[in-house]
């Protein structure tokens, strides 16, 4: 009462508590009460809107990669937080689970690359533009899962393979000690074995019918087309190969990586392979 009052008639703290006979801290608390109130609706409304625009523009991304992409971008909130708003928001991705088999031991059948340029793993990948046949073929660095290259075309031979790797190694001026590649013939052909013989560059090939031996390139081809072949109508290859290099530099410079302690593969390179914390 003595509150409405003072606002009503416009009448000082001082004198409405003279006047009520009641403590001025009652007027300072209740005035403490409504701004913090009114600034966290304000944050509330602003990290709604800051989720449902990162939901919008990465229709891919769970509430823990909106919560890894929006600390890169200088806006750091609990990931409790972020689930709840989430949630409410309705952006799940509800996402239908295989249930999960048991994976037989097994002994290890290749060494994790510790450091860049130890081990790059090379794929194709298979799409359609106007109904023609189009491949890609993706490489990546296993050290810190940075997109090297993705080259498409209707046809990739094993010296087209070979001229996007002499194009990576002149152009970023690296070169690694070794390929994890398939038992495709691009790259079993007696043309690929020699080039990669007189580069000093190791041929690591899984076992036939083994995928998982390479898992890296395998769980970015996933990737690559969630986030671009499946989102997208294509007229040519030509669009398909410039929407490609965009996305690539936003996959390497900006988008988190859930097994880099949520950091973009360049950053995690640049500081050494450790987390940010």
């Amino acid at each position: 009462m003595a509150l409405e009052a003072a606002n009503k008639h416009k009448i000082s703290a001082r004198k409405s508590a003279i006047i009520f006979s009641t403590s001025r801290r009652n007027f300072v608390k209740n005035t403490i009460n409504k701004n913090n109130f009114s600034k966290k609706q304000k944050d509330l409304k602003l990290a709604k809107k800051l989720i449902k625009q990162k939901a919008l523009d990465n229709p891919d991304y769970g509430y823990r990669m909106i919560t890894a992409s929006l600390k890169l971008d200088g806006r750091v909130f609990n990931h409790k937080k972020v689930y709840r708003l989430y949630k409410e928001l309705n952006l799940n991705l509800n996402l239908r689970r295989k249930k999960r088999r048991k994976i037989p031991a097994r002994r290890r059948v290749y060494e994790i690359a510790q450091n860049q340029n130890e081990i790059w793993s090379l794929d194709f990948v298979h799409n359609s533009i106007k109904s023609k046949n189009v491949r890609t073929i993706n490489i990546i660095d296993e050290f810190n899962r940075e997109v090297l290259d993705i080259k498409a075309s209707n046809s990739l031979t094993s010296q087209k393979v070979i001229d996007v790797l002499e194009e990576i190694i002149n152009n970023q001026k690296r070169k690694p000690n070794a390929f994890r590649i398939d038992n495709g013939t691009e790259f079993t052909s007696e043309k690929f074995i020699n080039w990669a013989n007189e580069q000093k560059i190791d041929l690591l090939y899984i076992q036939p019918g083994k995928p998982y031996q390479n898992c890296y390139i395998k769980r970015f081809n996933g990737t690559y087309r969630n986030e671009v072949l499946n989102r997208y109508i294509f007229n040519s290859i030509e669009e398909l190969q410039q929407i490609t290099d965009d996305w690539i530099f936003y996959y390497n410079n900006k988008r988190p990586h859930s097994s880099l302690n949520g950091l973009p593969p360049k950053l995690f390179a640049k500081i050494g392979g450790k987390s940010l914390s």
